[in-house]
C-alpha cells in the first residue's frame, strides 16, 4: 500500500491486489460479468492495435472487432525467443508494440572449438507479422525471432487462421506477398 502524495491524490490510500493466474481465472469463473467486460476491453484494445498494421488498412471497424476477437495477447521480455528457426509457428503473430530481432545462428570455428554466433537479419516493430509463412504455407521458420525489449504480441492461433481468411479474404494475398525469400 502507498499513500497518495503530491499527485493530486489528496492523501488517499491506494492499494494494489495481485492475483496469480490460477486465482484470477477462478475469480473470472465465479463472476462471469467481469470476464465478459475484460474480454470486451481486450478485444477493443486488440482492434485498436491491429488498426495500425498496414495489412488491416481499409478493414471496416466492425470486421476488425471480429478479427480482434480471434487474437490473444502475449507479452515477451527482452531476449525472450518467440520463434525458433526450423519450427512451425503456433500461430500468426503481429507485433503490437515493441521491437523484435529476426536472426539466424551459425557455427564459427575458433581456437577453442566451434561457437555459435547470431547473425542479425532484421528488426521488426509494430505492424509487422511473424510466422506468416509457417501458418499460411505450412513451412518451418527460416529464422529465429526474439524480443529486443518488452514487446506486446497479438497471436492468432493456427486453428483460427481459416476464420480470419473468411472474415477478411484479402489478407491471404497480402500474407503470401509477405512470404517471399525473407520469410520468418
Amino acid at each position: 500500500a502507498s499513500k497518495g502524495g503530491g499527485g493530486g491524490g489528496g492523501g488517499a490510500t491506494c492499494r494494489m491486489l495481485r492475483l496469480g493466474k490460477t486465482a484470477f481465472e477462478s475469480f473470472l469463473t465465479m463472476v462471469p460479468q467481469i470476464r465478459k467486460t475484460i474480454t470486451s476491453l481486450m478485444t477493443q484494445r486488440t482492434a485498436a492495435n491491429m488498426a495500425s498494421a498496414p495489412i488491416f488498412a481499409g478493414v471496416p471497424p466492425r470486421q476488425l472487432d471480429i478479427v480482434a476477437s480471434l487474437f490473444g495477447m502475449r507479452a515477451v521480455e527482452k531476449g525472450e525467443v518467440i520463434l525458433r528457426k526450423g519450427e512451425l509457428a503456433d500461430g500468426l503473430i503481429l507485433v503490437s508494440s515493441g521491437l523484435v530481432s529476426v536472426f539466424t545462428t551459425e557455427s564459427v570455428s575458433t581456437a577453442h572449438g566451434a561457437q555459435a554466433r547470431d547473425i542479425h537479419l532484421a528488426t521488426l516493430g509494430a505492424g509487422s507479422f511473424i510466422g506468416e509463412s509457417s501458418v499460411a504455407l505450412g513451412l518451418p521458420a527460416s529464422a529465429s525471432v526474439r524480443g529486443l525489449q518488452p514487446t506486446l504480441l497479438l497471436v492468432l492461433p493456427r486453428a483460427q487462421f481459416g476464420a480470419l481468411l473468411s472474415i477478411v479474404p484479402t489478407i491471404s494475398a497480402a500474407l503470401q506477398r509477405g512470404c517471399g525469400p525473407s520469410r520468418r
